[in-house]
């Protein structure tokens, strides 16, 4: 109660509450128009406030409204991340902040099953948000691994599960794949390795076509081990990353390979293909002349071996 014996006062305590129990009766409700004026759309902006403020990563307030409405959406979301696509669901509590955080985190969940965003009814529409902002979370990573977390939880969920799938692409043989069901990270996995394909087919400086920053890490992180193995012999070890250490593998391959035949290896791929020339290209100055034989090798390890072995 309002400490001073003042009708008027007690009066907009009253008011501002039943605005905030308008806005917390349902998800309709919440989502409804607020009163026109006065304490009840004080009341009732306050707690919506709370709620989206939530949703948006924001922390809790000490204002009345707005954190009963906070705390009721983050109850909710918890709760939502345990919905379970294709079974019938719904909130333990019909509050309008509850309901709603369930549905935002419900479209979340649906959005990393890779299913379509849900429309119609009021909670239709709060999913879709949530679907939307995982969507749109994914996409920032997508374009830019070095792009800031949103501060929205759908969004920032996304971007961290883009995020994990690239970690687990750099750090995992191509065959061991992530668990199944989540779109960000194995969208980030395949595209990851989509572009160390590309780098094993193409020159280097040949930017993967497909736009995603997964399939640039992947095309960076081959040559990275390209250059490990045209420096260092393979008795030196294997670079760290799944994909440099594949690149690197393939080089020492056609590095062999060019030890025992004329012929240019079949496989491989750019890495195996610029190791077999380079070590020709050491025998091929080495025959060249006499003053090439007796001379110094040409620059570059595997060119030396070359030279060497002729």
């Amino acid at each position: 109660a309002f400490p001073r014996p003042s009708a008027a006062a007690t009066a907009g305590v009253a008011e501002y509450w039943e605005g905030v129990d308008t806005a917390a009766a349902s998800l309709d409700a919440l989502e409804g128009t607020a009163p026109a004026a006065g304490a009840k759309q004080v009341g009732f902006s306050s707690y919506r406030e709370g709620v989206l403020a939530h949703r948006a990563g924001q922390p809790d307030q000490p204002k009345a409204g707005f954190s009963k409405g906070w705390t009721a959406c983050k109850a909710g979301i918890a709760e939502g991340m345990t919905y379970v696509v294709g079974k019938a669901s719904a909130p333990s509590s019909n509050e309008g902040g509850y309901v709603n955080g369930y549905s935002y985190a419900a479209g979340m969940v649906l959005a990393k099953a890779n299913q379509g965003a849900p429309s119609g009814k009021a909670h239709d529409t709060v999913a879709a948000q949530g679907h939307g902002a995982y969507h749109a979370g994914m996409q920032a990573a997508q374009g830019n691994l070095g792009s800031v977390a949103p501060g929205e939880l759908g969004s920032a969920s996304g971007h961290a599960d883009f995020l994990a799938g690239v970690a687990h692409a750099r750090s995992n043989p191509r065959g061991t794949h992530p668990a199944p069901g989540n779109l960000a990270v194995t969208t980030a996995f395949t595209e990851y390795w989509q572009g160390v394909d590309h780098a094993a087919a193409n020159p280097r400086g040949t930017a993967h076509p497909g736009g995603s920053d997964a399939a640039a890490a992947g095309v960076g992180d081959y040559w990275v081990g390209v250059d490990h193995a045209i420096a260092n012999a393979q008795a030196m070890g294997p670079p760290v990353g799944s994909a440099a250490a594949e690149s690197a593998t393939a080089y020492w391959q056609g590095e062999a390979h060019a030890d025992t035949s004329n012929l240019p290896p079949v496989g491989g791929g750019t890495a195996a293909t610029l190791a077999f020339n380079a070590f020709w290209a050491g025998a091929v100055h080495a025959a060249a002349s006499w003053a090439n034989l007796t001379g110094q090798a040409p620059p570059g390890r595997v060119q030396a071996v070359g030279f060497r072995a002729y």
